[in-house]
């Protein structure tokens, strides 16, 4: 039962930092210029170079990135190893995990963003 619950929990959380992160680059694209500081304006700047579509993905991976992180979390605990060996080793679980999805599903969304023609 507390597995279920643990999954549950972890895809609630998951997706919910997906939509969150979506949510904050939306807000900050859509945002009016006329009040915005040097720093706010040249972080609008940065994100307005890439496309929209793009930051979806990149949500996307972040999502399915931390729903693996709390799911092995809660099935393991790497008890068996020091506080920080097991916190060293699952921050590079989930980098390389993210970075992985994130170049994946990047591809796959440009891959249907822009078919080939023929």
């Amino acid at each position: 039962m507390f597995e279920l619950i643990d999954v549950v929990i972890a895809g609630v959380g998951a997706t919910a930092m997906g939509l969150l992160n979506y949510s904050f680059i939306k807000y900050e694209l859509n945002r009016a210029s006329d009040g915005l500081g040097d720093r706010q304006k040249r972080r609008k700047e940065q994100l307005a170079k890439t496309e929209l579509w793009e930051h979806a993905a990149y949500s996307i991976a972040l999502g399915m990135a931390m729903f693996a992180l709390l799911v092995s979390n809660a099935t393991n605990f790497l008890s068996h190893y020091s506080f920080w060996s097991s916190v060293t080793i699952t921050v590079v679980c989930f980098l390389v995990l993210f970075f992985i999805l994130r170049f994946s599903i990047h591809a796959l969304f440009r891959r249907f963003r822009s078919p080939v023609k023929s």
